[in-house]
């Protein structure tokens, strides 16, 4: 995590000019925003840490809840570091928005969280409900990927019952209203400590 800081403090330095740093450029506001997952953790603490009091008067975290409002974020430019899906950034930036690649700071967060403790690979999901946050949009697209390298088709090989955050498919598998679940963390270890 300290490393992580680290290259982030130094490419928000970046980001946001060599003048940064004097104290007669300060930002009045300095907003940081990202998802309720483990890649916004260096961003929130770096917000409640003080570590860019040298950059801004007040610095502050904001939660995007989903894609779409993550799009309107970025496109209104209030927050001037965001938390997002590479693909995002990539589309973002192709279609105008001013954006700049700053770190890839996490790979590997997406996890299939089953209550059946057989399933070894993909196909054996095969037929089987799975609560996928976010259609047609990051982790929805790397589940596609993966399953079509499979030679398996997402669209009938699987009931695939769309929710709106990676909080919306761990509450239906902790309910026990699904079985499967695709999630981010920290929304693993939150199903996986309340289920035991």
């Amino acid at each position: 995590m300290k490393k992580t800081l680290i290259t982030l403090l130094a490419a928000i330095g970046l980001a946001l000019g060599a003048n940064a740093h004097a104290s007669d450029s300060k930002l009045p506001v300095l907003t940081l925003a990202g998802p309720a997952a483990a890649v916004s953790f260096p961003l929130v603490r770096m917000a409640e840490s003080g570590e860019l009091a040298d950059l801004a008067e007040r610095v502050e975290f904001v939660v995007w809840r989903d894609p779409d409002q993550l799009r309107v974020l970025a496109l209104e430019g209030k927050p001037r570091i965001m938390a997002m899906p590479s693909n995002v950034a990539a589309n973002l930036h192709n279609r105008g928005a001013k954006l700049k690649l700053l770190n890839v700071s996490t790979w590997g967060i997406l996890w299939l969280v089953s209550r059946s403790p057989d399933l070894q690979t993909l196909a054996d999901l095969k037929g089987e409900e799975i609560a996928m946050p976010f259609r047609a949009d990051m982790p929805d697209i790397v589940f596609h990927t993966v399953a079509e390298k499979q030679g398996l088709d997402p669209r009938k090989d699987f009931n695939l019952r769309y929710v709106g955050t990676p909080m919306d498919a761990m509450q239906l598998l902790i309910a026990r209203q699904v079985n499967h679940a695709l999630l981010a963390e920290p929304a693993v270890s939150m199903a996986l400590r309340r289920t035991k």
